[in-house]
């Protein structure tokens, strides 16, 4: 419940340090590792999008509690622009309008274009390690952030994908 939780994903170093010391000893490092892993979720997004566009499946969740759809068109530190069509003029939305919700969607949709494309310098293994890599941060991040129903989905999905992770997965979570 203490966790620092931005609604950005931009962590602020001093204030996860602050609560890192917070915490009893023998949980600090376990701790560390997780937060490790998720640190550069936001980062991690916005390079996806410096060579991809996004079409969203469905819709995704605002914190307003509205809904978006189209195309995510353009993406940088500050702002994600959606646009409806081809020619359509975008809409741009803050980060921080996004639920958390919205950013497991858009990592999710990733890691499975991940799964399905095929290119010429990336073997289908390695594929299939960077898409268990997305899920083993959805579900850090999943874990951080206090959703343990999309913590235990995403686990299932990186350990469907790579098998071999799972005592390690584990470990990240549970130790």
């Amino acid at each position: 419940a203490q966790r620092p939780r931005p609604a950005d994903l931009v962590f602020k170093e001093k204030v996860v340090e602050k609560y890192l010391a917070s915490l009893p000893e023998n949980l600090r490092e376990a701790e560390k590792k997780r937060y490790d892993v998720i640190k550069g979720a936001k980062e991690q997004i916005i390079r996806l999008f410096e060579r991809n566009t996004m079409d969203i499946k469905e819709s995704i969740k605002l914190k307003s509690g509205r809904s978006v759809s189209g195309t995510i068109a353009l993406a940088n530190e500050e702002v994600f622009i959606i646009r409806k069509g081809k020619k359509g003029k975008g809409k741009s939305y803050k980060w921080d309008d996004l639920s958390f919700d919205g950013y497991a969607e858009i990592l999710d949709q990733f890691a499975q274009k991940r799964m399905k494309v095929k290119v010429a310098n990336v073997s289908a293994e390695e594929s299939r390690k960077y898409a268990a890599n997305d899920y083993i941060l959805l579900t850090l991040l999943s874990d951080w952030y206090g959703d343990y129903r999309l913590c235990r989905e995403f686990a299932n999905k990186a350990v469907g994908i790579r098998p071999d992770i799972k005592d390690q997965l584990n470990e990240l979570i549970f130790k």
